[in-house]
């Protein structure tokens, strides 16, 4: 049984997964908006005409075109240290990167109260709301402590595989520094105005990121909901509870 959360003062009726498509849903307009600039940006840059036809299907068709996937196929070392230097698409790239972490870290913020509210579910709602009240959101680090010590996840814990691109800046060795990289490059951003410790350049380093939680927000959503709310253990849980006992016997 899951308590509406209308039961609960102020609680608005929410869902995790759907707030976090429909800001991906925003983010890939913002990508794609940065893909007809650059598309316009090198043009510009070669002395050519844009492809008017390619822009018409990023524009008309929701498309977003092959230089997002990686830089060495559609830029000399030259124009690709121009972009660096000038930094004509660093800012909308950084910007895109904002709004990524923004995403799923509302998505980890309201999950955990979904997950809170039927951890609570037999209980008072006084007993809810005064535990709410007092839980902090401020970081990814308070975040993950949340889970860990309400709900028993442990998110650097829950391995999907999921890598970077090469070509790019986001390239972590566990799903957790995907997170933590994610988080790290937004506080310079959002604190400093721009990252110096990662090189947001061009399209890719907006694209690496967010094709990365667009697969682990997902993969989180549908195996801790098959194991909180059916009592079913698929393989990702099985293997996040293993690595969470070897630090947690």
């Amino acid at each position: 049984y899951k308590r509406p959360y209308s039961d609960f003062p102020g609680m608005r009726e929410i869902n995790a997964i759907e707030a976090f498509n429909t800001q991906v849903q925003n983010i890939n307009h913002l990508l794609r908006a940065a893909d007809v600039y650059t598309q316009h940006l090198v043009a510009a840059m070669r002395g050519n005409e844009v492809d008017h036809d390619l822009i018409r299907a990023i524009v008309d068709d929701g498309k977003i075109s092959t230089m997002n996937y990686s830089w060495r196929f559609f830029l000399s070392e030259r124009e690709y240290e121009c972009l660096k230097i000038e930094g004509q698409t660093r800012k909308i790239c950084e910007e895109i990167v904002l709004s990524i972490y923004t995403a799923l870290e509302q998505y980890l913020i309201l999950k955990f109260r979904e997950y809170l509210q039927d951890r609570f579910s037999n209980q008072p709602n006084n007993i809810y709301v005064a535990t709410e009240k007092r839980t902090s959101y401020r970081s990814l680090r308070q975040i993950k402590d949340n889970y860990r010590d309400y709900l028993d996840i442990h998110l650097p814990s829950f391995e999907t595989n999921l890598r970077g691109i090469q070509d790019s800046w986001f390239r972590p060795k566990s799903s957790w520094e995907g997170l933590t990289l994610l988080s790290d490059a937004r506080n310079e951003i959002a604190h400093e105005g721009t990252s110096s410790s990662f090189e947001i350049i061009y399209l890719i380093d907006a694209y690496a990121p967010l094709h990365f939680i667009q697969r682990w927000v997902p993969l989180f959503n549908s195996n801790f909901d098959a194991s909180i709310y059916e009592g079913r253990a698929p393989l990702l849980i099985r293997e996040h509870n293993i690595r969470y006992r070897k630090i947690n016997p």
